[in-house]
């Protein structure tokens, strides 16, 4: 008997799934966005301002994104930019709130425990995405889900560190509304979501 004969065979290599992207987490791959006007100038002191300019409008939701100018430019480069996102104790707070009572925060701490179910009627998501800045500007994106209910949008920030208490800003939601019917969906997307776990989707990076 030949001396390798009885070794196992090697294992069939797994098949390779590739997955779309939860829609809590940004706009779908496969539509071209819509876009519509925000022009919310959040805050403005002495020293700074904020603001949220154009969003981009898919079906499932927006990204949007909070501008901050400094008057004077940081002179220390460790200093060059505040984090916008929400994470850091002396950064400014966003938020985001619909007209049935629905709010969510960026950098919210508990956002990859939470079990998100995908029901857009009863869960909201505002996820930081990219960001950028020099020495006085700085930019963060985020990707809000899923779109609003028809009434009035808040836009939330406060920023304690540098003087601005909360600040509450309404809009009406339905120019975002409008942008999302003119969204263009080029080909259906066929990929499977991520699989399920326990309560509610598994934690999603």
């Amino acid at each position: 008997m030949p001396f390798f004969d009885e070794l196992p065979p090697p294992p069939a290599p797994e098949a390779h799934v590739e997955y779309r992207s939860p829609p809590w987490t940004g706009p779908p791959e496969t539509v071209v966005l819509a876009t519509a006007a925000l022009d919310v100038l959040l805050a403005r002191t002495a020293d700074w301002a904020a603001w949220l300019g154009g969003v981009a409008v898919a079906p499932t939701g927006f990204e949007l994104t909070l501008t901050v100018l400094g008057r004077v430019a940081a002179l220390e480069p460790q200093a060059m930019a505040p984090r916008l996102d929400g994470a850091g104790e002396a950064s400014p707070r966003f938020g985001v709130g619909f007209a049935d009572g629905r709010k969510a925060v960026g950098g919210d701490r508990h956002l990859h425990e939470r079990r998100l179910t995908g029901d857009a009627a009863k869960e909201i998501v505002l996820w930081p995405r990219g960001g950028s800045g020099g020495r006085r500007r700085w930019t963060q994106s985020f990707w809000l889900w899923p779109l609003p209910p028809p009434g009035p949008l808040t836009f939330a920030l406060s920023w304690p560190a540098e003087g601005i208490d909360e600040v509450l800003v309404e809009v009406d939601s339905g120019p975002i509304r409008e942008a999302a019917g003119r969204a263009v969906e080029l080909w259906p997307d066929d990929r499977p979501l991520p699989p399920v776990g326990g309560s509610g989707w598994t934690r999603y990076v």
